[in-house]
């Protein structure tokens, strides 16, 4: 899997930080969901799930 750190306007970041706690996604993942859909509109199909591994929580699950 690779990595991409790139820099956005903060206007940008806040937008993504208010969605992201609007919608309980983690700011990856809607930064991954929008970059798989600006790729199809340009005729490139890619699949930008990921699998983690290890002990992280799901959002489903109770804290204890």
């Amino acid at each position: 899997m690779a990595r991409l750190a790139t820099t956005i306007p903060d206007d940008a970041y806040k937008a993504l930080n208010e969605l992201s706690e609007k919608t309980g996604k983690p700011l990856a993942l809607i930064v991954r969901e929008a970059l798989e859909m600006y790729l199809s509109a340009q005729g490139i199909d890619v699949a930008t799930k990921v699998d983690w591994g290890g002990n992280r929580r799901k959002p489903d699950d109770k804290a204890e």
